[in-house]
């Protein structure tokens, strides 16, 4: 970065120029890997990546199986409300298939009892948003969190939509993996660099190159020189011969390609498999 001093002993910051070069392709990679650190991943990152499409399109196939409510007694198949309409609201596919993508994403998913018979069993529900469910550890509990999500419900509080809600009125539903958005986050953002990476080549498989200017004319206004470079980066859109004016300098970085790069191969290995 250079400075450029203006009138009195104070730096005029109006007039700050940025030239520094361009960042070399392997720290570019890394920083893209590494601007999210450790955190997990959204559903919208997770659902970009192609494998995870189909793994959830394979996994949520078990939300169009028929259910059906047996007897211990006899093991006789019984007509059950709750399973004929969980919400009368939404078909039952999407209910189901919603609580799918809650245990593989999240790794729990909750429903609200609506409405009971006169036993006092559930014959309605509404499935809930993940994050309209608060739950309270017990104050003082220590010990690892016994669920896979990372929820400790012994002695706990839960909130819904901010209200104090009986356990009673809720059903949980637990998986057996941990959360996919946790311990598949690095695979995945993985999988995303590398189809940004593959993007920035198709887009422009030189991306490093820069101009300088040679001085033998005035510094451009800032204006002229982003309407030369976007001149310049239509013709390699079109995969046209682009024009170097007089007054700049065309430098050329050799970059790695993208075999060197193994994107082909580890683009493979991110997508679905046929």
């Amino acid at each position: 970065m250079k400075l450029t001093w203006g009138p009195g002993s104070k730096p005029h910051r109006a007039t700050r120029r940025f030239d520094s070069a361009p960042l070399p392709i392997g720290q570019m990679f890394a920083g893209m890997r590494d601007s999210a650190g450790g955190l997990p991943v959204s559903r919208e990152q997770a659902l970009s990546v192609a494998a995870v499409q189909q793994g959830r399109r394979m996994i949520g196939a078990v939300a169009t199986l028929p259910l059906g409510a047996y007897r211990s007694a006899d093991n006789f198949l019984t007509d059950n409300p709750l399973l004929r309409q969980f919400d009368p609201d939404v078909p039952n596919v999407v209910h189901l298939g919603q609580t799918v993508d809650d245990l593989l994403f999240e790794g729990v998913s909750w429903w609200l009892v609506t409405a009971r018979d006169f036993d006092g069993f559930p014959i309605s529900v509404r499935h809930l948003a993940l994050s309209s469910v608060v739950v309270r550890p017990a104050n003082g509990r220590t010990s690892p969190a016994p669920l896979p999500s990372g929820i400790d419900p012994r002695g706990a509080t839960v909130y819904v939509d901010g209200v104090q809600t009986s356990w009673a009125d809720l059903i949980r539903f637990d998986s057996v993996s941990p959360p996919l958005l946790v311990v598949g986050a690095r695979a995945i953002r993985r999988a995303m660099a590398l189809d940004s990476a593959a993007e920035l080549y198709a887009n422009n498989p030189k991306p490093l190159d820069y101009f300088t200017s040679t001085g033998e004319a005035e510094e451009l206004e800032d204006e002229e020189k982003q309407e030369r470079l976007d001149k310049w980066r239509f013709w390699r859109r079109t995969r046209s011969t682009g024009y170097v004016p007089s007054d700049w300098e065309y430098h050329e970085v050799e970059a790695p390609s993208p075999q060197q790069l193994q994107l082909v191969e580890l683009s493979r290995q991110a997508s679905p498999r046929t």
